[in-house]
């Protein structure tokens, strides 16, 4: 839960900075590149509420270090297909592995 408040945190300071420099007139990030930091942001924090909920809905019906490794998985890879077609738009290949 740590984790997630921390991903929380840091997307809110990083998009409070880019308002306070633009409005400043000096500009940090392109639109394209502040979106895709804000989707990178939502990604990193339902891949990990879902590790999490994994890993709650299984500590009970299995050896817990089986359980958060199932869910660090599943996490995992839920994280890198979405960080390849929602964040940065690209198709999955084994070249952008």
């Amino acid at each position: 839960m740590l984790i997630v408040f921390l991903r929380f945190v840091l997307c809110c300071a990083i998009l409070a900075l880019s308002l306070r420099l633009k409005i400043t007139g000096l500009m940090l990030f392109t639109r394209e590149t502040f979106f895709e930091l804000v989707r990178f942001g939502v990604v990193g924090v339902v891949a990990t509420a879902l590790h999490y909920g994994i890993y709650w809905l299984l500590h009970d019906l299995m050896n817990v270090n089986v359980a958060y490794t199932l869910g660090y998985f599943i996490s995992f890879v839920f994280n890198y297909v979405l960080s390849a077609r929602f964040t940065f738009r690209k198709k999955k290949s084994v070249k952008n592995g």
